[in-house]
């Protein structure tokens, strides 16, 4: 898209950091066909940009590495250090020489496979309507996805949280972007007509995906973690809201135990299980616990008798297994009468092939509500539009959390 005199001046702020909230290395600066998923992040822009100026806004814990000379060779493109825990932050200071009726585009660091056709959709709508933000729906599958915003609607809300005692404000700092495109205080469109990849292209991109998809867990670095950002743990510690001292708890597919750490602190006794032998022997050496035990088990096929515990978290389990609805009926064996279970797993709309090559089936709200209803009744349903942001009453995001019992 070539840009004239009449519209509106706009760049791209490209989200990055070495590491992610977990600690570990971000996908960023994972290496595919010898390169950083950033570098082809940017070429992806310069080949079908070639004028618009880029911005790689990255944490100011990163200052001191080095970043790959290749990223650095890209022509219009700046580079800049801004508080690790304030993306807002990072973003005004990207945006500062800039009016408010600029726009720029964000895309993250990882997202290798972003959609350059739909983002070009977005932004030809913010041009002809010229709202606060274009995005596409919160469910639409993240990786593919880059949002437009309106530089002066950043400044609006950056003025709103200053002025107002928001008691959520770290969460909507961590994610800005994700709070102006669900807040009434700002105009914009979910566009829900947008090109949609088909069957071949998906293979393909979840083919891609393995190079830089190496292992079929996130993993968490307790020195680096980042717990206000931290996804993972938020799961847990919205199921410890449901847990009471006398319950007895098991938690599916705990891998490295650090969920099953911070339950353990709200019952009476929880039963860790993982297929992997390797993360349970790490699960025991650094999240041991006196009312904890760690198990090898598959979790499809439980080894308990039926109605042995109180409450079960499952986070980030079923995606991964190729028979949903028996998992979720061999939950329901295992759980007492009157119950409760705690899931999370990532929302989509359009899930039959997710990029994440170890998610064999990843479900939409609708699908995920049906199969669950099927078992149990539900009593919350969540949507965490990204990180750790929920907007209440809005159950729709990039990740579902449901609370349900057996009945």
């Amino acid at each position: 898209m070539q840009l004239t005199d009449h519209k509106p001046k706009i760049k791209f702020i490209v989200q990055a950091s070495l590491f992610n909230w977990q600690g570990t290395e971000d996908l960023s600066f994972k290496k595919i066909d010898g390169e950083p998923v950033i570098f082809w992040v940017l070429k992806k822009i310069r080949d079908n940009w070639h004028e618009i100026p880029i911005t790689v806004a990255l944490p100011e814990s990163d200052r001191k590495i080095s970043l790959p000379i290749s990223i650095k060779k890209f022509e219009k493109v700046d580079f800049l250090y801004g508080p690790t825990t304030d993306v807002l932050k990072r973003i005004n200071i990207a945006t500062r020489e800039m009016d408010d009726n600029s726009y720029f585009v964000r895309v993250l660091g990882g997202h290798l496979f972003f959609s350059a056709l739909i983002t070009k959709q977005l932004i030809s709508h913010a041009y002809s309507d010229l709202c606060d933000w274009v995005k596409p729906p919160d469910d639409y599958e993240i990786q593919l996805t880059s949002e437009v915003i309106r530089v002066g609607a950043i400044r609006k809300l950056n003025d709103y949280l200053i002025s107002n005692n928001v008691k959520n404000a770290t969460s909507i700092k961590i994610s800005p972007i994700h709070f102006v495109c669900n807040s009434a205080e700002f105009n914009g469109h979910k566009l829900k007509k947008l090109s949609r990849l088909d069957k071949t292209e998906k293979l393909h991109i979840r083919q891609l995906a393995k190079k830089i998809y190496l292992i079929d867990r996130t993993e968490i670095n307790y020195k680096k973690a980042i717990r206000i950002g931290n996804q993972l743990t938020f799961h847990y510690e919205i199921a410890s809201k449901y847990i009471n001292k006398k319950s007895v708890v098991f938690d599916v597919a705990c891998g490295e135990g650090f969920g099953t750490k911070i339950i353990s602190k709200k019952s009476q006794f929880v039963v860790g299980a993982d297929i992997d032998p390797k993360v349970l022997n790490f699960a025991n050496k650094f999240n041991y616990g006196n009312n904890i035990l760690y198990l090898l088990a598959n979790a499809n096929r439980i080894p308990f008798t039926e109605r042995s515990f109180d409450f079960i978290t499952s986070m980030e389990t079923i995606e991964h297994l190729n028979r949903g609805v028996s998992f979720l009926k061999e939950l329901k064996r295992v759980l007492k009468s009157k119950g409760v279970i705690a899931i999370s797993t990532p929302q989509n709309r359009d899930g039959k092939i997710p990029v994440n090559p170890h998610h064999f089936r990843e479900y939409s709200l609708k699908e995920l509500i049906r199969m669950i209803s099927a078992e149990f009744k539900i009593e919350k349903v969540i949507g965490i539009k990204t990180g750790r942001l929920i907007i209440e009453g809005d159950p729709t995001g990039s990740n579902t959390m449901i609370i349900a019992r057996k009945v």
